[in-house]
């Protein structure tokens, strides 16, 4: 969000952080936390494309080039939680299961880290 707000700011507008709602902090399962979050990213990718759509018809190009961060981000990020919930139903439910989501996570995230360290230098 910050990096919007100095966006903002250094377009001559003004920044006003909007309220945020508290998350559900209480879930039936690992998959329902997955599942949520998959669903909330999507709501996300539709909040920037529809900022992305206003700024094609304003013709903001440097509002559009700006955006365009955002965009592959939220790809990114869908495609993370598409990727956990598919491994998440390979694994199932049975009574070592979060055992295993949690190492599959945990790989995920190494990977993560390692491609971001390897993109950085």
């Amino acid at each position: 969000m910050m990096k919007i707000f100095h966006y903002l700011i250094e377009m001559d507008a003004q920044a006003i952080s909007p309220s945020i709602k508290q998350p559900p902090a209480d879930f039936k399962d690992v998959k329902t936390v997955f599942a949520d979050t998959l669903q909330h990213e999507r709501k996300v990718t539709q909040s920037i494309n529809d900022i992305v759509e206003l700024a094609i018809k304003e013709g903001d190009h440097a509002t559009y080039a700006f955006l365009q961060w955002y965009v592959t981000e939220q790809r990114e990020e869908e495609s993370l939680m598409r990727t956990i919930l598919d491994k998440i139903n390979l694994i199932g439910d049975g009574a070592q299961s979060n055992y295993f989501i949690d190492k599959e996570i945990e790989a995920i995230n190494a990977a993560e880290i390692a491609a971001e360290k390897a993109g950085g230098e």
